[in-house]
């Protein structure tokens, strides 16, 4: 990819991943550790939690990367990092509006939920990195490599 291309539907399919993860951990998987973080200390905790959804928007990067190198012939992994940003700030604005509607309005008016965009910048950017430019190789699972080259 020779110039810089933004896959519109990558960027919102994965930004609508990231947004969906993100609501995700807050309701489903938090408070199931909530008597857990009782005994850790503040910032062990937030580091823990901070870890774990930094990992899954990263993982919605790789999602990003996937639909991009579908779409669009890539020469570098840095081809994907434009959509992969686009949707982070998609994602973000969902997840803002959505804390909006709901009556907090840190994240549009502090200066912590202005902090939290580059960091979902990152993550999905970081995800995205990690896919590769060449097609996977097509595997069938029902005999997997070794059954394939039996018949």
């Amino acid at each position: 990819m020779n110039s810089l291309r933004i896959s519109w539907v990558g960027a919102l399919v994965g930004g609508v991943a990231a947004f969906l993860i993100t609501i995700a951990v807050v309701l489903v998987v938090l408070p199931y550790f909530a008597d857990w973080y009782l005994y850790l200390d503040p910032i062990v905790a937030t580091g823990v939690v901070g870890l774990l959804v930094s990992m899954l928007r990263g993982s919605a990067g790789i999602f990003v990367g996937r639909l991009v190198r579908r779409r669009y012939e890539v020469d570098t992994s840095m081809d994907f990092v434009p959509t992969a940003m686009v949707a982070a700030v998609v994602a973000w604005l969902l997840y803002a509006g959505l804390l909006f509607l709901l009556g907090d309005a840190t994240m549009l008016t502090t200066a912590r939920g202005w902090i939290e965009l580059p960091r979902w910048i990152i993550e999905l950017s970081l995800g995205a990195l990690v896919v590769g430019t060449e097609e996977p190789e097509r595997v069938d699972w029902r005999f997997g490599r070794l059954g394939r080259e039996a018949r």
